[in-house]
This record gives C-alpha cells, structure tokens and sequence, in this order.
C-alpha cells in the first residue's frame, strides 16, 4: 500500500495519533523500512498531509512522524535535531491553547486562505520548523509549495518570533507596539503568541510578549490601525503637496502622534503636518 501511495505513511501517522492506537509492530517496521518512498511522493499531497497533522489539539502525530523519520523527508533538509526543537515548541503551544490571551488569539487561526489551509496551520508549521538553519527553513518552506500568503505568513512569524527585541523591551507603550505590528502584521501576533508560552524565553520575553498580545487583541482602533485623522489626498490639496514619498512620511508621522496621544483631530493634525512640511522646506534650502 505505501508502495502504491507514499503519502499514507505520514497518514498512517496522523490516524495512529487520532485513534490513540499504538502501532502494531509489524507495521512499525514496515513503516520504518518503506519510508524513503516519501521523497518520492506528491510535494502537494505531502504538504497537505503534513498540514493535516498540525491540525491535531496534541503534537503525537507530529512525534510519531518524527520518531519513524518521515518529517526528516517530508521536511528536507531540516535535521532531526532542529525538528526536535521545533516539535518542544509546538508542543509548548498547544500545551497553552487554554490560557485567556492564547485562546483569545486562536479564534483568529480559523481564517483560511483561497487555498483552504488555514492561518493556524503557518503559526503551527512556524513552529514546526522554527529551530532550523535560515537556508534550511527557506529550502523546506519552497519544498512544500505553498502559496506565496502563505510562505509570507509563516516568514513574518518566524521572523517576528525570532526577533531580539523580546529580550530588551523593558516596556511596551503604544508606539513601540504601533510600530511592531506595522512591520509584522498580524504574523506579528501570531509570533507573539510563540514567544508567549515561555519555551526558551526569558520571564521578562514572555511578559513583553503578552502585553504586545494585549495590544493586538484590545486596542486595534486606537494603537494597530487608527482611523487616520488626514488622508493623502488632504494633504496634497491642502498643502500642495506633491503625490510620493513625502507624502507617506507625513502620513506615517501623524499616526504616531495620534497613537500617543499628541493628536486627536483633524485640525491638529493639519497644523502638524505644516509645521512637518516647513521644516523639511528649510531643510532643503
């Protein structure tokens, strides 16, 4: 049968693991005797697979894969090492499903994409393969054939997760959340949500991580994205502005005075934006 269809081996896996079943031994063996043919199965069918398996409330299928050295293959060239580091932080995740911010946030991992995978999927997938080398992960991720929302997904949560700042926030006011989430968007929560269970982290990581969730989560009309007080339009009419860069700068800049709290209408903002436009004009001269 594995001949006939390599991909039942990861299914194998993934239905031992709903069952709660343990492998007869012969069917151990047998697995673990056939399973290079995955190299040779459908990259779609085995990511579709493997995507299923990150479905599961508990990481045993993703262990069981692993333990018969089928995600080594379905995963290439990701070692087993960096795999084990990756299944301790799935394992991590799920283990905090339950917990008030984590649950919160996984109300919003239903979402899928035109593809039909989900964005819990990329956050579980992140975590999958968040231990392994840059080179490794970027071969892997081309490998399974995802979709370019989907690649881009789980890099923003790697890339967010990974990022050293979790180790220096001392405190997160708005801005600096503002600005977190303008570069990692929503991915930037899902990373978050990574550095949130505490797997690796310091205490003072997972309390930055939390409370930037908190931002996430609670102030996405004051903090994430406010109603901007002025649109590029208004400020070519109203200040002749010429449409381009300029333009995008002043309109990052009001944001974040509005989410400080040092703007609040339309008038101050305008007043701003002048006082921004004169000074770039003297800088000019």
């Amino acid at each position: 049968a594995f001949i006939d269809d390599p991909v039942r081996l990861l299914r194998a896996a993934r239905v031992a693991a709903d069952m709660h079943f343990h492998l007869h031994p012969a069917t151990r063996e047998l697995l673990l005797q056939q399973r290079e043919l995955l190299a040779n199965a459908s990259r779609e069918r085995v990511r579709d697979e493997l995507l299923r398996l990150l479905l599961a409330p508990q990481a045993a299928g993703i262990c069981l894969a692993q333990d018969l050295g089928l995600l080594q293959i379905a995963l290439a060239p990701l070692t087993a090492t960096e795999l084990a580091g990756g299944i301790a932080l799935l394992g991590a995740l799920l283990e905090h499903l339950r917990e008030p911010t984590i649950q919160r946030l996984s109300l919003q991992w239903s979402q899928a994409y035109t593809t039909g995978h989900t964005r819990g999927q990329m956050v579980a997938l992140a975590a999958l393969v968040s231990q392994g080398s840059t080179e490794h992960v970027r071969v892997a991720l081309a490998s399974l054939r995802l979709s370019d929302r989907e690649r881009s997904r789980v890099l923003d949560v790697l890339g967010s997760w990974g990022s050293p700042s979790w180790q220096e926030y001392a405190h997160i006011d708005p801005l600096t959340a503002h600005r977190y989430y303008r570069r990692w968007g929503s991915g930037g929560a899902d990373g978050a949500a990574l550095v949130a269970v505490g797997h690796g982290t310091s205490a003072s990581g997972v309390a930055a991580a939390e409370r930037m969730l908190g931002f996430w989560l609670d102030h996405q009309a004051q903090v994430i994205a406010p109603q901007p007080l002025l649109t590029g339009r208004e400020l070519v009419q109203d200040l002749g502005l010429a449409p381009g860069a300029q333009v995008g700068e002043t309109l990052r800049i009001l944001t974040e005075h509005q989410v400080q709290g040092l703007i609040s209408s339309p008038g101050e903002a305008l007043a701003l934006a002048r006082r921004l436009v004169s000074e770039f004009t003297t800088r000019q001269v």
